[in-house]
């Protein structure tokens, strides 16, 4: 690259990343965007706890759990996650990564154009890329984070893919130089599956069209380029396999697809005669409007891409190619193209919006735009170029930025918690942090707005033979388990959705196990005896078949570069081998790590106060988790945490109904495993160690407490100390 390049190519991705990082403060509302910081904070949970890759929340959906990543790209959650526990808030994590990638994408762009174009040509086109008003749609309207990082990859998708093209196409290019690309392009497109799935379909439809057209005006010397583009999707897909098979699979086991449907993509497409906004400045559509318009000054770059194709000949292939692809995501979104929706509506469903395919508009119309300039300037041969491009940038940002929203502030980090969550979930009627509820078991049958509540109808439960005695002696992040005696084969019921995933194991064996009520939780057989006893998150059928399926891509790529290129760095090999390992280490759960438990074992007679887990914070709240066996269901119950200094004061409390606010009494079952969360905050000045007390009362008799067999003569039973983390 020339010093040119390197001065306007680097100072755009500074420039890029230095200006989201700043635009973004305060941190936007969005209707998705407080989902996406709640999975970062989950994520960020899970690694805590040696968990590489959580299919299931356990702390999503009320407690209950739910199948986000099981479901949903999660490679964007990653690099804020890592900043998170790298000492970064959640906001400002994800601040940190938004700007990364932002000014990754520009650079992505920039190296692409300039395959084509000269360096002002290249810059006009990326800057374009960078600001188009829909990318900040994704951010600061919307909150669609994973779609917005996904730019980040469509540059480096479109121009491996294109090299694939060009190489297999040709007819002197050595066979090694022909093998290799596929892999690379592979790569960029795993990346892209990966990060947002939807978008990654979207670009493989449009490969697929685009691609069988060009295949098809030269069938005899294209036919195997053909091959290989769509070879590339499918390399892709295999390295991505350990996430896209299950997530195509298991889709039968949720509510994916069920929000929408036919009528709610149509009610999305937008009249070609509304379709364009003349406003000087971009007008941003609320969250709830149904469709998004498009800037004016996208039919006027069209035009004068059309006028060139027909005055200047001969003009750029690729400026026809991206002319013709950019009209056609804009029809597509119109309801000239309603027909072709309800036509293939099985295929385009999972979209949901029409107007989704202004991502892959966006780089297109960026394309037009360096080859308009490029084939411009060469033409009328123009001097002064530089400023030129200058002013038109200049025209570009304050056209984005001339009505931004004003974010408002009343996001920050300290509401990204389990508890804000809940509130939240509670407030709209919706559950897991998701609007649709569309990874919500298939089993669970209760109405979505009720879940957190009383039981709309009466719960059928048949009897079961009470539980003589059940000890918990294991806590991992998806696992638990302990001891049990029993009289007779009984069963036992978990405050845990149902899933095929959940293993229940005596003695080594899986058990039966089985929906119960309708929140459809886990219930297990136990059969008689005293036995040892634990529940698991194991890999399904369709699991192990992705990552069987990205092992052989994986080894594939790695064999492809080692034999045909016999150029393999120690780097690269180093890298793969690492990362290789780490997705190993992930499967197989080495890294996981096991609580330290405090048994307790305080019968109060229809419950028994089994457990604790006490997670105490650096800074925010401490999590104490008390595990409750409902033998039989009691009356209404507060349960309370107390937290003595070395003095005897009490010093912080935490007061709430038994099994929390949304876990009515309603809702428990005979031998009912219930997990009790309370979030206190001691004072970070008071003096060490603290002693934890826990115990129950009648509503409105704080001071009454009922006793338990290890109860204190205040009614409490003791927790055991616990050190303030320095």
């Amino acid at each position: 690259m020339s010093r040119r390049d390197t001065f306007l190519g680097g100072g755009l991705v500074l420039l890029s990343a230095v200006g989201l990082y700043v635009l973004t403060v305060p941190w936007p509302e969005t209707p998705d965007g407080f989902f996406h910081l709640q999975r970062v904070r989950a994520l960020a949970d899970a690694l805590r706890w040696g968990v590489l890759y959580p299919r299931w929340f356990p702390d999503f959906a009320f407690g209950y759990g739910y199948p986000v990543l099981n479901f949903y790209a999660p490679l964007f959650y990653y690099p804020p996650a890592l900043l998170h526990l790298a000492g970064w808030d959640v906001i400002t994590a994800t601040r940190l990564a938004l700007a990364l990638g932002y000014g990754v994408s520009a650079g992505g762009m920039y190296l692409f154009l300039r395959r084509w174009v000269r360096p002002y040509a290249a810059l006009v086109g990326s800057v374009f890329y960078q600001v188009y008003p829909y990318r900040w749609y994704d951010l600061v309207v919307r909150g669609a984070l994973p779609e917005f990082f996904a730019f980040v990859w469509l540059p480096f998708v479109l121009d491996s893919t294109l090299t694939v093209l060009r190489v297999w196409s040709g007819n002197r290019v050595p066979w090694r130089d022909r093998v290799v690309p596929v892999t690379r392009a592979g790569i960029m497109w795993a990346l892209l599956v990966l990060t947002h799935n939807l978008t990654a379909w979207m670009a493989a439809l449009s490969l697929g069209v685009l691609g069988s057209l060009w295949v098809l005006w030269r069938w005899k010397a294209r036919w195997a380029a053909g091959l290989m583009g769509g070879l590339t999707v499918v390399v892709g897909v295999a390295l991505a396999g350990f996430y896209a098979i299950p997530a195509w699979v298991e889709m039968r086991w949720v509510g994916i697809g069920q929000g929408g449907g036919e009528a709610g993509m149509l009610r999305h497409l937008v009249a070609p005669t509304q379709m364009f906004t003349f406003a000087p400045a971009y007008p941003y559509p609320a969250p709830a409007d149904p469709t998004v318009p498009t800037p004016a000054y996208v039919g006027v770059l069209l035009l004068i891409a059309a006028a060139l194709a027909v005055i200047r000949r001969p003009v750029s292939k690729g400026l026809l190619w991206s002319g013709g692809a950019s009209l056609g995501y804009l029809a597509f979104s119109t309801t000239w193209t309603a027909g072709v929706w309800e036509g293939i509506a099985p295929v385009l469903a999972p979209l949901q919006f029409p107007w989704r395919w202004y991502t892959l508009l966006t780089p297109a119309l960026a394309v037009v735009l360096a080859l308009v300039w490029e084939e411009s300037t060469r033409w009328l041969r123009l001097r002064w170029e530089g400023p030129l491009a200058i002013a038109l940038i200049g025209y570009l940002v304050a056209y984005a930025w001339g009505q931004f929203p004003v974010p408002e502030r009343t996001i920050s980090s300290e509401t990204i918690t389990v508890e804000m969550m809940w509130a939240f979930d509670a407030r709209h009627g919706q559950v897991g942090a998701t609007w649709t509820a569309e990874f919500l078991p298939q089993w669970v049958t209760e109405q979505r707005w009720a879940i957190g509540r009383s039981a709309t109808t009466p719960q059928k439960v048949p009897p079961v033979p009470p539980l003589t005695s059940l000890d918990l002696t294991s806590l991992k992040y998806l696992e638990w388990g302990g001891r049990y005696m029993a009289p007779r084969d009984t069963w036992l019921t978990f405050r845990v959705f149902y899933y095929p995933a959940w293993r229940v194991e005596v003695d080594g064996q899986p058990v039966r196990t089985r929906p119960v009520t309708n929140l459809g939780l886990l219930s297990a057989q136990l059969p008689a005896g005293e036995r040892t006893w634990r529940v698991r998150w194991a890999p399904t059928p369709a699991v192990w078949w992705g990552r069987g399926v990205t092992a052989v891509a994986w080894l594939g790529v790695f064999g492809v570069w080692w034999w045909w290129r016999r150029e393999l760095s120690p780097v690269w090999a180093v890298l793969w081998g690492g990362v290789a390992l780490l997705l190993l280490s992930g499967a197989t759960g080495w890294t996981a790590r096991e609580a330290m438990l405090r048994r307790v074992e305080a019968d109060y007679g229809p419950l028994v106060l089994e457990a604790a887990y006490v997670s105490p914070a650096v800074d925010g709240p401490w999590e104490v988790r008390l595990f409750w066996l409902i033998r039989r269901p009691p009356e209404p119950l507060t349960a309370f945490v107390h937290v003595v200094d070395a003095g005897g004061q009490l010093v912080a409390q935490h007061d709430a109904p038994l099994g929390g606010v949304y876990t009515p009494p309603d809702r428990w079952l005979p031998n009912f495993l219930l997990p009790d969360f309370h979030f206190l905050t001691p004072p970070a000045d008071g003096e060490g160690p603290y002693r934890l007390f826990a115990g129950v009362y009648r509503p409105g008799m704080p001071l009454q407490p009922l006793r338990a067999d290890r109860s204190d003569r205040d009614g409490r039973v003791p927790l055991g100390a616990v050190e303030v983390p320095k």
